[in-house]
């Protein structure tokens, strides 16, 4: 979802009434790569307000939240989170896993990975070779001895980690 899509509003009114009639689960991935960086104020008031709803997920009791891209604006998300309790996955993949773990002081609660959705072949090595952050292997060789869950039942299939302070990944 970018920053002042026109249809923003009439959208997330449609799928949280949908999500509710359905018994579904959704979340939202503020898309920093569109029309830029989100407005922390507009934030602050979004998440526990659709947070709160029956329909949204919630990852160890508190809202999950992931983004598209926006690893510059890493420390906004200091603040968002002791606003909103949120549990942070942002795909940060431009910098690398390791990087993006350790942004202002680790405040990614885990990373998020586009990767199940490219498929198989050529499509899946071209997506892996352009974000090197959520190859398998390459995880695993930054976190050495880390435990690593890689599917999960959400939403379209999507992979994420949940990074504990003990550095062990974890599903929701």
């Amino acid at each position: 979802m970018a920053w002042e899509d026109k249809t923003n509003d009439a959208s997330l009114e449609m799928a949280f009434t949908a999500a509710n009639a359905k018994g579904s689960k959704i979340f939202f991935s503020f898309d920093y790569a569109g029309n830029g960086p989100w407005d922390q104020e507009v934030l602050t008031s979004m998440i526990p307000k659709y947070g709160s709803s029956f329909a949204y997920f919630l990852c160890n009791g508190k809202p999950f939240v992931s983004t598209f891209k926006g690893p510059g604006n890493a420390d906004d998300w200091v603040t968002l989170k002791a606003k909103t309790n949120c549990s942070f996955v942002p795909d940060w993949s431009s910098v690398g896993a390791n990087p993006a773990v350790e942004l202002t002081n680790g405040v990614a609660d885990g990373l998020f990975s586009w990767l199940p959705l490219v498929g198989t072949g050529r499509a899946r090595a071209r997506f892996q070779s352009l974000s090197p952050a959520f190859s398998l292997s390459r995880w695993s060789d930054i976190e050495k001895g880390a435990t690593v869950s890689t599917t999960a039942d959400v939403s379209a299939d999507l992979s994420f980690w949940v990074r504990r302070s003990h550095m062990k990944y974890v599903m929701c």
